[in-house]
């Protein structure tokens, strides 16, 4: 945990991310955030795990990035977004028409699941590690994203 994370932008290169969030005018909250290991798909949060080093504990993170930083192009160019992938127990949906239903096959084609979505997550937990094929039917469209469950 005495690592040091960064963020790149166009403007400045390469920033040490404590020094971009107190740049934000974000209150630090006292945590080191050494170690950011996931941004949004739309590229809007970061996050990851951090110290606090007066209390001797680590803590999670998730910094809001400004508006200009983000990449709406991505659910524009991508009808259906599912993320973190691979994943162990939750599987975020993103959509930009409403998801009539979902089902999942193992990769011999059978169906293994037909999970229903809750505020855009899916769970997974249930599966065995393995490579599946979420379809995911939205209006006209059916996609079909390949999966990794850890």
């Amino acid at each position: 945990m005495q690592g040091s994370s960064f963020i790149w932008t166009k403007e400045d290169g390469f920033t040490n991310l404590n020094d971009f969030v107190a740049g934000l005018g974000y209150d630090d909250l006292g945590i080191d955030f050494s170690l950011a290991n996931a941004v949004s798909p739309d590229g809007k949060y970061i996050g990851g795990i951090g110290v606090n080093w007066d209390l001797g504990d680590a803590r999670g993170f998730v910094i809001k990035l400004p508006e200009t930083m983000g990449t709406q192009d991505e659910l524009a160019s991508n009808s259906v977004l599912a993320y973190p992938n691979p994943t162990k127990n939750v599987l975020n949906i993103l959509s930009q028409t409403e998801i009539s239903h979902l089902e999942i096959y193992n990769l011999l084609g059978k169906k293994v699941s037909t999970p229903t979505i809750l505020n855009n997550q899916l769970d997974v937990s249930s599966l065995v590690r393995g490579i599946y094929i979420l379809k995911v039917h939205s209006g006209k469209e059916v996609k079909s994203i390949r999966i990794i469950k850890e």
